[in-house]
């Protein structure tokens, strides 16, 4: 039987086209099939099984996504890591995966506290990082995107990525692999991508959206607004494809 890809597509998550665009072509010459799964089928678990190569939980409302899962599709998605499957959250599913996520904590308005209890990796999500990147909090706007360098931890190669909302991650032990770094102008070290082994599988975390091109991208938030900004965006990051590019496939190297 074929391996499988599965994104999630349900209640609170924002958009998977460019995911399932670019995990299309990545495997085109493999015997991968990429599909979605909702809720109803997580918590059916059926899918969830030895020909499921990688559950992929992409950017959107974290909180929706308990909202829908709730225990028994958290239990479920363990079960599937522990036994050997992969789960690769993106932003929003990052958020979902760890033990506990600080959102927005200074805007009240936009404050979440929260655990989720999937509990993949036991470490703090943490975001936005609007204050480091010059950049407003969080919406469905320009305004809240930027461009970020990635710098690679082992091999010190800087990539760029698309950033909108997404978390950094902290822990007070050693609970993950450290696979690559924000770059700020400050020069602060923060975690932007990492992994952690989970009984036989693996999880893979990232606060930057490695999935979108700058066609992607264009398409995606002039739908929700048309300004300079977006256009600055998408201009930085045609500029920067190649790079981005690389980023997506040495995370998507880790899929086996």
């Amino acid at each position: 039987m074929k391996k499988t890809i599965l994104i999630y597509k349900d209640y609170g998550v924002f958009d998977i086209e460019a995911l399932k665009k670019e995990l299309s072509s990545y495997f085109q010459n493999s015997n991968i099939i990429i599909n979605t799964i909702d809720s109803s089928e997580i918590i059916d678990g059926s899918k969830l099984n030895k020909n499921t190569l990688a559950l992929f939980i992409p950017g959107g409302l974290a909180d929706k996504y308990f909202e829908k899962l709730g225990t028994k599709g958290n239990n479920n998605i363990r079960n599937y890591v522990k036994n050997g499957g992969i789960y690769l959250g993106i932003c929003g599913g990052a958020y979902y995966a760890c033990k506990k996520v600080e959102f927005e904590t200074e805007i009240p308005e936009l404050k979440i506290e929260a655990e989720y209890e999937l509990n993949l990796i036991n470490a703090l999500a943490k975001g936005t990082l609007y204050k480091e990147l010059g950049i407003q909090p969080f919406s469905n706007s320009s305004k809240s995107t930027a461009i970020v360098d990635i710098e690679d931890e082992k091999t010190k190669n800087i990539s760029s990525a698309i950033y909108h909302g997404g978390p950094f991650f902290k822990s007070s032990k050693k609970e993950y692999n450290v696979l690559a770094n924000y770059k700020l102008e400050s020069g602060k070290k923060l975690h932007a991508i990492i992994q952690k082994k989970y009984g036989k599988g693996q999880v893979i975390v990232s606060g930057v959206h490695f999935e979108y091109t700058a066609k992607d991208l264009h398409q995606l938030l002039s739908l929700i607004n048309k300004d300079t900004k977006l256009q600055e965006i998408v201009n930085k990051l045609t500029q920067k494809e190649k790079t981005r590019q690389q980023l997506f496939n040495s995370i998507l190297q880790n899929i086996k």
